[in-house]
Order: C-alpha cells, then structure tokens, then sequence
C-alpha cells in the first residue's frame, strides 16, 4: 500500500458530563484508541450500531472536535496539535457531507451565497470567478447553475444532498467524510447519490470515510470496512473478505441481521444479546464480552488487542476458535440478495439520476 493521505493513530476522545467541581465526574468514552488510514482514491467505511462513535471519530477526523489524545496525520503533517490560522489550510484538504442535507444548509442563504463564502474565505475566487465557479460544482453534482438563486427549502431532500457535496468539493479536498451522507433519503435517491459519489471519487481522486449503518451500500461502495463497537475497533479489512469471513462475534451478528428480501432467513446461529453498554461506564475487558456468546473469564478482563488474521485484523481472544461458527455463504446470503436488488437501482438511476436528479 502507498502512503496514505491521512493516517489515525490512538485516537481518544471523552467527554467530561460531570459538574466540573465534582469529586467523580462523568467521563464519556465517545473514541477509545482508534487507528485507521485512508488513501487516494480509496472508501474506508465505518460500521456499527447508533452510539458506537462513529460520528465522533468522523468529526475527530475533521478537527471539529478536539481530540483528548492521539494523533490525526494528513499527508505526514500532524494535525491534532493545530488549531486556528495554522489548521486553516488544512480545512480544504479535509472536508464533510452531514446526514441531515437540510440542517447542515443555513435557510437564509442561497446556493451562491453558501458557496460563494467557501470560495471567499480560502482565496480561492471571487467575483465572477466566483459566480462562475459556482455554476461548475453545481454541474458537477448534476443541478442546473440557475438553481445558484435558490434557497434550501426550494429543493427536494436528493437535491439538499447534492448541494452538500458541492460544498464539499468547493475547496478542492483529498478527503470527504461522509456521515450518513444517504441514510436521510428514500433509497431510489441514495442510488443517485451514491453513483454521484463513486463518480466524483473516479474524477477526482478522493480518499471517503464513509460512516453508515447500511451494510449493503457499503459493501457496494467502500474498498475496506472498519468495525466499531463501543468507541473502539473490533475487525477491519478489505470489504469482500469481512462480508465473507467476518472473524468478529459482533460483526457476524451485524450481517446476520441485513435484511432479506421476501422476509425468509436460514441462518444458524448464536443470538445478540442485550442492548450496547453505556459508553459512561464500559465493561472491562472486551466491551463486547457482555452481549458474546463465547465470552470467558479472559474476555471479561483483559483487552484483546487488534491483531492480524492473514486477510485483516481482528480485536478477539477466541476468533480462531470460532471462525467455522456459521458457513460463510449463510453470512452473506442476506446481503447478496439485498444487494443484487439495490445494484439494480444503482444501474437504473445512474443516467436518471444526472438527468433528473432528486
């Protein structure tokens, strides 16, 4: 692998919600010691339940948030340690698409106005180099350049998502962090938008951390997948091996659970248990041990630390001895029929999608 552009490294993140003269505080443990890279032209998605810190980590990865320790490299210069006029240049390099594509657009401003700041505040244009570079993104994303006159309210839900990823690529990013980018929007609209993203990624060149909880776009769009679970990575690796040989106890129930089309499922094995722990007050040991149905008296006190399988990495003291738990192509049978179904949609909305877009 070439270096990559952006590299994680120990990344940690709590949160104090304690009174701040309180003998016991309350600590939040949003991201506990994560470690990724991502590359040109390369999807890494991250994957898991709502409150395992998956948005935590993308806006971590943006500098929105302050990190409590860890490191944040782009391209080798360490960013975790910036802040003000000398993270600056570094905001157009490292850019975001948020879930909601009406929220995240202020109401008051229209299409120009919103980009046009963009193109201001970086130096990039102004003026009618402005006006005109408006009217470029607005082509790429597949909306007319008239449209630069409107305000948000004005466009559907697809058409708020586009304008949001032509903001993103108004300052000419290496990275995107896609947060629920399609998760808000009817699922022949994320169609569009993920054909959209897949071309601007092969025109461009751009590295996405795409967070969802949609397994089956992932496995459509992303090139790696990192599990998370409770602050922390539990599995990674290359996207085909993790749907067909997950090593993880969670990340097996994450697939299990992937919706069938016409309802029917025949898979054998082990339910989830229970509900996610809070991240106030983790379980020692491996945070997963709770909900496992392998869990020893190992797992409920000692880490497991990440280490390599042969086809990816792995945090679980007993994977080896359950990686024949349930044939693989069970696993993956959900999956592939929801995806052979969504890739129809993908196909058929490509062209529609640039003609109409919604």
């Amino acid at each position: 692998m070439t270096e990559p552009l952006l590299r994680v490294e120990h990344l940690v993140k709590y949160f104090n919600l304690g009174p701040a003269f309180s003998r016991s505080p309350s600590i939040v443990h949003a991201v506990d010691g994560v470690s990724l890279e991502v590359g040109k032209s390369e999807t890494l998605a991250i994957v898991g339940e709502s409150g395992c810190g998956k948005s935590t980590l993308g806006r971590l990865i943006m500098r929105l948030i302050n990190p409590t320790s860890g490191s944040i490299r782009y391209e080798g210069t360490e960013l975790a340690s910036l802040s003000g006029r000398n993270l600056l240049p570094f905001r157009r390099k490292l850019q975001i698409i948020f879930q909601d594509p009406y929220g995240s657009l202020n109401p008051r401003m229209t299409v120009q106005e919103t980009l046009t700041d963009l193109l201001y505040i970086h130096n990039i244009a102004s003026g009618a180099e402005a006006r005109a570079r408006v009217g470029e993104l607005l082509e790429t994303v597949a909306l007319p350049a008239s449209s630069a006159k409107r305000y948000p309210h004005e466009f559907s839900g697809g058409q708020r998502q586009r304008i949001g990823i032509a903001r993103a690529l108004a300052v000419g990013p290496s990275i995107i962090v896609c947060d629920e980018a399609v998760s808000a929007l009817d699922v022949s609209v994320q169609a569009q938008i993920v054909n959209l993203l897949e071309d601007i990624q092969e025109r461009f060149g751009i590295g996405y951390v795409f967070i969802s909880h949609d397994l089956t776009v992932v496995r459509h769009m992303a090139d790696r997948v990192a599990v998370m679970y409770l602050g922390r990575i539990i599995e990674q690796g290359e996207t085909e091996q993790i749907f067909a040989r997950p090593r993880h106890p969670y990340t097996r129930a994450l697939l299990d659970v992937i919706p069938v089309p016409g309802g029917s499922r025949d898979l054998e094995r082990p339910l989830l248990k229970g509900e996610i722990p809070s991240p106030v007050a983790p379980p020692p040991g491996c945070h997963f041990n709770p909900r496992c149905a392998f869990a020893t008296d190992r797992c409920r006190s000692e880490p497991p630390a990440l280490e390599p399988t042969g086809e990816g990495l792995v945090a679980c003291h007993r994977w080896r001895e359950i990686a024949e738990w349930v044939e693989p192509a069970k696993l993956t049978r959900a999956s592939d029929q929801r995806l052979e179904k969504l890739q129809s949609r993908f196909n058929v909305s490509r062209e529609a999608g640039r003609a109409s877009p919604s």
